[in-house]
């Protein structure tokens, strides 16, 4: 059997294990933020997350940002709340339109994380 270990908060998934069923049962009944899945499902921790209202797994979204740039500003609009923004080893967390300023201009990579969204990079200009 297959036991998916993940975030309660989030449905980030943190563990996959294979193990028999008694163990299974035992993980599942002592850790609430456990789900036993058949062993036919593939599951990866890239590619999925749990759903946390019916407890399933789920497949990861792909990000659909739109970005403007004016200036040596980028405005990030339409990224899901909880969005991880990471830009110059700093991070942020966004909550739907959101603004990053920079103080030179040039090309940065804007680093985009969430649970439910495969991560993502944009590369942006400012001048």
């Amino acid at each position: 059997m297959t036991v998916v270990v993940f975030d309660a908060r989030t449905g980030a998934i943190r563990r996959v294990v294979e193990c028999s069923a008694s163990m299974a049962e035992h993980q599942a009944a002592t850790d609430e933020a456990s789900v036993i899945v058949s062993s036919d499902t593939h599951v990866d921790d890239e590619r999925h997350y749990i759903d946390l209202q019916d407890r399933s797994v789920a497949k990861r979204r792909t990000f659909e940002v739109s970005h403007a740039i004016r200036g040596l500003s980028v405005t990030l609009g339409s990224l899901p709340g909880g969005t991880l923004v990471r830009v110059l080893g700093e991070e942020m967390v966004a909550d739907g339109d959101d603004e990053i300023e920079f103080d030179v201009p040039g090309t940065y990579l804007i680093e985009l994380s969430h649970p439910h969204y495969l991560d993502d990079v944009l590369e942006v200009t400012v001048e």
